[in-house]
């Protein structure tokens, strides 16, 4: 899908004369290839660190980065729905929170003798 974005970017790029359309276009391309770098930071996290994070949030942060990148720039989803910021900003709270409680975890797995209680890191 990136791939297709990325492509037909490039085309429309060759083909556009008007100046105002150009730059729109290459600010796309950037975008896109920026969501190539973002889609595998958490496979090069699990591979530099013990961090093992959950497939589910995998799955969940790449749905977000698709929804804030290619929906909400891309596809104009700011400018056409007034609650998409705050859907975005509501679910990156979300997955920040489940991403602290999965580092807890770690630290609590090889840590000698120190134990975390997540509740209380929580509050």
């Amino acid at each position: 899908m990136l791939f297709a974005i990325f492509i037909t970017n490039i085309v429309f790029l060759c083909l556009t004369k008007d100046d105002a359309r150009r730059s729109i276009i290459i600010f796309n391309i950037i975008e896109t290839l920026i969501m190539f770098a973002l889609i595998f930071i958490p496979s090069f996290i699990t591979r530099i660190t013990k961090l093992k994070i959950p497939p589910i949030m995998e799955i969940l942060y790449i749905i977000f980065c698709i929804g804030s990148i290619i929906l909400g720039e891309i596809g104009e989803f700011y400018i056409k729905f007034d609650w998409w910021d705050s859907l975005l900003h509501f679910s990156s709270g979300i997955l920040l929170g489940v991403l602290g409680y999965v580092i807890i975890n770690t630290f609590n797995k090889y840590s000698s003798g120190i134990y975390h209680a997540q509740f209380n890191i929580s509050m």
